[in-house]
């Protein structure tokens, strides 16, 4: 078969292989038991010092993924048909030279044991980590963790899209990490999915604040409430907009949350969730509702169901407007 080629490598170490990249790097591994060895040493190895790092800082794991991917880059550029082995065996020494001072890796530590949950399509799973937070894994997700998080920081990787409710404690942030975005937080609600389009992440905040960083770029802001930032992983552009967040999470409990919002903003939120016109008839009531309603295939379904709490009748115009009309 083809000898594997340095970016299967690093997308192999990065988490980032497609389904047929790791069909070959399987069949590679499956030639022989040396393969096999070499190809789990390095990954258990990077992900190890990744996630919970006893030994070091984490400007120190900084260090030896750039070495890391330095080296690689650097084989490319003298050969394309390098020996693979070789160039996976160096790679595995420098992290573990780097990590912890020339000290054998296996010598010392092990590592972290760690957790990887994934998803079937269609399917959601509810995930408690071992700080507390709670996690939604949409289907076809997958997530993965130490199954204790080290003392400095809580950190995760997602592949898909997930919802994050988690757990304060300000001595240890919580980081969330795909292939192109890495997110900070102390405690807060958000919706990330790394799939959003071929090209494209999103991060959708609920409650609290958190940081987002484009990997590998100075790409950095931080979100508010009801703010989505899109990441353009081909162009390096972030991209702000005002949302309602808690639509982006609607696939995990199928419920429009509302909290002391007027009728004139429960109708701006239904015409978002359902893509349609809602107008108010005359003065809109100043009266506000907090509560939760079930999302419905049907638009008027919902607004049937609101009635029965917000006292409005509807009529659809010929073009397809909503008219609410207040009781």
């Amino acid at each position: 078969m083809k000898p594997l080629s340095n970016k299967h490598i690093k997308d192999y170490i990065l988490g980032r292989c497609t389904a047929r990249q790791m069909e070959e790097i399987a069949a590679w591994a499956s030639l022989s038991q040396e393969n096999e060895r070499t190809l789990f040493r390095l990954k258990d190895q990077y992900l190890s010092h990744k996630f919970a790092n006893t030994f070091s800082g984490q400007h120190r794991v900084e260090e030896a993924e750039a070495a890391l991917f330095r080296t690689i880059r650097e084989s490319e550029k003298r050969s394309r048909r390098g020996r693979i082995v070789r160039l996976m065996r160096y790679a595995a020494m420098l992290v573990a030279v780097l990590l912890l001072g020339g000290v054998s890796l296996y010598a010392l530590w092990e590592g972290p044991e760690m957790v990887h949950v994934r998803t079937a399509a269609h399917a959601v799973k509810r995930l408690t980590l071992p700080d507390g937070t709670q996690v939604w894994l949409n289907g076809a997700s997958e997530l993965t963790y130490p199954a204790e998080f080290s003392s400095d920081e809580r950190s995760v990787n997602l592949c898909g899209e997930a919802l994050f409710e988690v757990t304060k404690n300000p001595r240890r942030p919580f980081i969330v990490k795909s292939d192109a975005v890495q997110i900070r937080v102390l405690g807060t609600k958000f919706n990330m999915n790394t799939r959003s389009t071929d090209h494209t992440e999103e991060v959708s905040l609920i409650e609290g604040q958190v940081e987002v960083k484009e990997l590998g770029t100075e790409n950095k802001l931080r979100l508010i409430p009801n703010q989505k930032v899109r990441v353009d992983k081909i162009h390096h552009h972030m991209e702000i907009e005002s949302v309602y967040a808690p639509l982006d999470a609607l696939w995990h409990d199928g419920l429009i949350p509302f909290d002391n919002i007027d009728l004139k903003g429960i109708a701006a939120i239904l015409e978002k969730a359902y893509r349609v016109h809602i107008c108010i008839e005359g003065p809109a009531p100043a009266r506000t509702y907090s509560g939760v309603v079930k999302y419905r295939k049907s638009i008027q379904a919902v607004l049937r169901d609101l009635s029965y709490t917000i006292p409005f009748e509807t009529r659809v115009q010929t073009d397809g407007t909503i008219m609410l009309c207040p009781l």
